[in-house]
């Protein structure tokens, strides 16, 4: 609603300069983009609201996912055209959307729209006009693009797509949501994140850099997919209680995968205590980066090529593998090797992206495009006594609408 009303005065303003105009109105149309891509994901038919309005209106119909997705597509291929929003993300500015935001998004739209589509797993994508090839080649050519014309790229090592000191500068993040330094409010990683630690009379969830109240916990099948040698492990896996005990910091192993947690979001070291309050953390939270524009585009190739990887395709994926290697070379690690064309598989393109992108907001969306949900909830090693899967779970219900 508020992205409507920004809509609505860019649209109606003389009193603004052109470019300032088009920038205010295609980040708007970009944040509303954002925001029904999630609702359409999850709630499948929802009310399409594109006009100002000072309060929900309860009596809007449902649209169909078809007019869903061409509001979206509609406002980001505008947003995407050249000159409207900046290149790339300014270091002055590093909360603002660019173009190069917009066209990822884009990709992601419709590699979304192709995959639903293609799976036949939620009701209404057989009524979207484009074939699956042709959402698939639309998404490839916005990614493609992305790799062969931006200044984006993967940040070596992996830590430094999240760490506080690297946020401004960041190279890798094409679109993150911004939190600056003692902004209160902004305690998410240690509300739903954080490792473990004793602190002996001092709280870690609440002073311990690395430390959270651990709302959320990594499954131990996940984890066991970690290879020897990646060093996301390291970074996305606590598999060590933290001690501190009169001044002296200890850890000790966790022996059990389903008793590990996740520092992915840290505030600092994992010997640091806080030098700010509880809710001041200043961690940005990644909704687009660079290693997810490759992981799409190498999912684009081998779906063009009917499943078989492509020269392209083992380049791109491969890219990001060496980074999660780093420091050490694939001679060093003969368990965690390069693709090749006969070892990139679609398969093993989704747990990559699972490794890869984990604790981020695409794991479930990825599950529900491609009608694998209730797989991996199958597979998963933490068995929900209550859970009795079926179909119409790919979509939440919209209560009393």
């Amino acid at each position: 609603m508020r992205a409507n009303i920004i809509i609505r005065v860019c649209e109606e303003a003389d009193f603004l300069e052109e470019a300032d105009r088009q920038r205010m109105m295609c980040e708007a149309l970009f944040l509303r983009a954002h925001a029904y891509y999630y609702l359409v994901c999850f709630w499948g038919n929802v009310p399409l609201i594109t006009e100002a309005m000072e309060k929900f209106d309860y009596t809007l119909p449902r649209a169909s996912l078809h007019q869903v997705y061409q509001q979206i597509t509609e406002d980001l291929e505008y947003a995407s055209v050249e000159g409207r929003l900046t290149e790339e993300r300014r270091s002055d500015l590093p909360s603002r959307v660019s173009r190069y935001a917009a066209k990822g998004l884009l990709g992601k739209i419709y590699l979304t729209m192709a995959s639903y589509k293609e799976s036949g797993k939620v009701e209404g994508y057989d009524r979207i006009t484009e074939t699956v090839r042709e959402l698939y080649q639309k998404a490839n050519q916005e990614l493609k693009d992305i790799i062969l014309t931006s200044s984006f790229e993967l940040v070596i090592p992996y830590s430094a797509a999240f760490e506080i000191s690297e946020k401004s500068g960041n190279k890798e993040a094409l679109f993150e949501i911004f939190f600056g330094p003692g902004e209160l409010g902004s305690g998410w990683s240690r509300d739903a994140y954080g490792g473990y630690g004793d602190g002996n009379g001092i709280d870690l969830r609440l002073y311990g850099s690395y430390c959270g109240k651990r709302n959320m916990l990594p499954v131990g099948s996940f984890v066991r997919t970690y290879q020897n040698g990646d060093s996301r492990y390291n970074w996305n896996i606590q598999d060590s209680t933290i001690v501190l005990n009169n001044g002296v910091w200890s850890r000790a192993r966790i022996s059990n995968v389903e008793s590990m947690f996740i520092p992915k979001f840290r505030q600092g070291a994992w010997n640091e205590i806080l030098s700010h309050g509880y809710g001041q953390c200043e961690n940005n939270y990644p909704i687009l980066r660079y290693a997810d524009v490759l992981l799409m585009y190498v999912e684009t190739e081998l779906k063009l090529n009917n499943g078989t990887a492509t020269e392209n395709a083992v380049r791109e994926i491969n890219k990001v593998i060496q980074r999660a290697r780093y420091p050490k070379v694939e001679t060093d690690t003969p368990e965690f090797p390069d693709y090749t064309i006969n070892t990139l598989t679609f398969e093993a393109l989704m747990a990559e992206r699972a490794r890869e992108l984990c604790y981020e907001p695409h794991r479930k969306i990825d599950l529900l495009r491609t009608g694998r949900l209730e797989e991996a909830l199958e597979n998963s090693s933490y068995k929900d006594p209550l859970t009795n899967f079926q179909s119409f779970h790919y979509l939440y219900p919209i209560p009393a609408y």
